[in-house]
């Protein structure tokens, strides 16, 4: 069980303060959830079409499976990790993994790597990699954790992009019942993943809260 609360400090004493490498890190990765969510709802919003929606309902599928089996591993986080969770596989990771490589995928195909597609491509690869790479850093993962999320999400990404372009857009085309159900699909999933956000929101804080409550009896005591 994680032994540390919202303040920063945990049953065995106060931690030392951050640096200021480390806080501006923080800030990035605090905002990293928010920024990707804003950027997926504003593309999906602004192109309308079936191929993002097809994308963000691939990201919530792979979420969900990803959440199933951090329960079924159960391998803790690391030693004072500011969630009390499952680690094993990082669902950040995860998440980062299946939009940037199916980003990659979808805009690298057929162009070259010094064209504007294939350097956007590259660098949303390279963001998803950062972004990956500050759980470790800020001691949310360990390293193979972060690892078989990434893997995990890379390979996801991977198959539901060849799955959607050799039989599903073809038939979104010509089918407009199939578009009509793979558009509620997609609701319904951003539905039920916007409802697990909150619902685990809402828990960190109430064991945020159970911390700090049991940190201020042991000073007490």
């Amino acid at each position: 069980m994680d032994s540390s609360s919202d303040d920063g400090e945990s049953l065995d004493g106060p931690r030392p303060p951050p640096d200021a490498q480390t806080r501006f890190l923080s800030v990035i990765n605090d905002l990293t959830k928010w920024a990707v969510s804003a950027t997926v709802l504003g593309v999906l919003v602004a192109r309308r079409d079936a191929l993002v929606a097809w994308c963000v309902l691939g990201s919530i599928i792979a979420s969900f499976i990803n959440k199933a089996l951090k329960h079924i591993i159960n391998e803790q986080r690391p030693a004072n990790a500011r969630k009390a969770d499952p680690g094993m596989p990082s669902s950040h990771a995860n998440s980062l993994a299946f939009l940037g490589v199916y980003t990659c995928v979808a805009l690298g195909e057929g162009a070259a790597l010094s064209s504007p597609r294939g350097l956007v491509a590259a660098a949303v690869g390279l963001l998803s990699l950062f972004l990956t790479w500050l759980r470790v850093r800020l001691g949310f993962h360990t390293t193979p954790q972060v690892v078989v999320g990434y893997a995990l999400g890379a390979a996801t990404a991977v198959g539901w992009h060849w799955l959607g372009t050799r039989h599903v857009f073809e038939q979104l085309a010509v089918r407009p019942e199939w578009r009509l159900a793979m558009y509620s699909c997609t609701g319904l999933a951003m539905a039920l993943f916007g409802l697990r956000v909150v619902l685990q929101w809402s828990k960190e804080k109430g064991h945020g809260r159970g911390s700090g409550g049991k940190a201020a009896s042991a000073k007490a005591a």
